[in-house]
């Protein structure tokens, strides 16, 4: 039988709810599925062990945190149950990590980088039952349990491969009401980006390679999604989705007819401030409704530092040109940058980049703002740099499962100016309007009894931007106390629910 499992991990131990497709797995079954094989697509919301029965292989894929946790507890149940099924893992964390990946005992194989040729050649040998040295891009132990890392596999043009086969997944588990519309769904239609920031592992996984599928191609397939699955917006998950701007300017022509509206899209402030007048008034017409956008810091060494190539005058004059056109922003900024030569200090860069928030909020109050503290990412430019400076990185692949992103890793970043940032996240959620757009998606009595709860912190906030003024939060204490509370509840349905599965 020519059939195969993937899985897609839970990304966060609290949280269960609607999701994005799995893009990296519907992208390695593309191929297969069109040549005939089985396949099935196990979400950890729903999924039973029994799926495995007769599998070629079972595939999964995670990204550096709790998927590593959760997926290797997949693993653990499919090495019980069937333990002559290879497992095979994929996705950014194992493609920079391959040898510390595979080191761990519920992992056979690892997939590198661009998975849909590596992936397809992988499950054919598997099933001629031939050997895998000729398989280039996988890292693997041999049936002594020496380990060996095969070639490079040649970074490929993404019109090679067909349209991502959506049928497979229970589609209605995975699109969502947004901000953007009731009914929203994601979408790639690149890989890769040619830029080389300090902080982002995009280099190490593509090496500054970036392939973008044509205009045509991709608005067929926005017409598709439309047609078969009656969605009303697309999220678009593309590292870097502007590279082109002809391209963009194509496929804004092709789908504005459509009806429908599109975001949470990445883009680059230099590269975005350059685009003609009329692409960015085609870009709204199409249904453009807002970006994602690296400022990372206010202040221009670090900048420098992380090679942005880009600096806070591309960011106020992209800010003014997005306002112009009714583009929203949603900003990424961050403290924290690695330098071990120590030209600026971890205070100046907070004063440099709350100015830099400041300005920006005024120039546009529909402004959205992520502030946090710089965490270092495996294969990152910068990530020896963070070694040197005394980060201790995980030394084993389950290790790495319980790296959150979100909480601070440097020690060259206080407790205390760590508490401050995360406290300016909170009130950054309420000035730009953030929490007003998130309270619009529950039903209408959540609705009012939210808003009216949530004046008193408005106004607090507005008075301690106002005047710059953040001592004594007694209100975040407030706000973390009851989230704390909320989380351990979920939490604990989360536990008790994978112990019944």
């Amino acid at each position: 039988m020519k059939r195969i499992i993937l899985y897609n991990p839970q990304a966060d131990l609290i949280y269960w709810r609607k999701g994005n497709p799995p893009l990296p797995l519907l992208a390695v079954s593309s191929i297969l599925d069109k040549e005939g094989y089985e396949i099935k697509i196990l979400d950890y919301r729903s999924w039973d062990i029994a799926d495995a029965e007769g599998a070629l292989c079972a595939g999964i894929t995670c990204m550096t945190g709790y998927q590593i946790l959760d997926g290797l507890n997949f693993a653990r149940k499919i090495r019980q149950k069937y333990p002559g099924i290879p497992i095979v893992w994929g996705g950014r964390h194992p493609t920079l990590l391959p040898e510390q990946t595979i080191e761990n005992e519920f992992v056979d194989i690892v997939v590198r980088g661009q998975g849909e040729r590596t992936f397809t050649e992988l499950v054919k040998a598997i099933e001629a039952q031939e050997g895998l040295s000729g398989v280039q891009g996988i890292t693997y132990k041999d049936p002594g349990g020496r380990i060996i890392s095969n070639p490079e596999r040649p970074f490929e043009d993404v019109n090679n491969f067909p349209p991502l086969p959506y049928h497979l997944l229970k589609m209605e588990e995975h699109i969502a009401r947004t901000r953007m519309g009731k009914r929203t769904i994601g979408y790639i239609t690149s890989m890769g980006c040619p830029f080389h920031c300090g902080f982002c592992a995009e280099e190490s996984v593509f090496h500054r390679r970036w392939s973008g599928l044509t205009a045509d191609r991709v608005v067929e397939d926005i017409r598709n999604l439309v047609d078969k699955y009656n969605v009303d917006s697309v999220i678009l998950s593309d590292s870097n989705f502007f590279v082109n701007e002809k391209r963009v300017s194509d496929i804004c022509e092709g789908i504005k007819g459509l009806g429908i509206a599109w975001g949470q899209v990445n883009g680059r402030t230099d590269t975005l401030s350059r685009y003609k007048p009329q692409t960015w008034r085609l870009m709204r017409e199409s249904g453009l409704q807002y970006i994602l956008t690296g400022a990372e810091s206010g202040l221009e060494e670090c900048l420098k530092v992380i090679k942005k190539e880009a600096d806070t005058r591309d960011t106020l004059n992209f800010t003014r040109i997005a306002k112009d056109h009714g583009v929203r922003i949603q900003f990424s900024l961050f403290i924290g940058t690695p330098c071990p030569e120590k030209t600026f200090t971890v205070d100046q860069e907070l004063e440099s980049t709350l100015d830099l928030i400041y300005r920006l909020h005024r120039m546009n109050k529909d402004s959205e703002f992520l502030f946090f503290v710089y965490a270092p990412y495996p294969g990152s430019p910068l990530y020896e740099a963070t070694k040197q400076l005394g980060f201790k990185e995980p030394e084993k692949f389950e290790e790495w499962g319980h790296f959150d992103l979100n909480e601070k890793h440097i020690p060259w970043v206080s407790d205390r100016q760590a508490r401050f940032t995360w406290d300016i996240s909170y009130y950054l959620f309420f000035i730009s309007g953030s929490l007003h757009k998130t309270i619009n998606n529950y039903p209408f009595i959540a609705r009012v009894v939210l808003m009216i709860a949530a004046l008193p912190f408005y106004a607090i906030v507005l008075f301690r931007f106002k005047h710059k003024f953040f001592a004594v939060p007694f209100e975040i204490i407030f706000i973390r106390l009851a989230l704390k509370a909320q989380n351990n509840i979920k939490e604990a349905i989360s536990r008790w629910t994978r112990l019944f599965r």
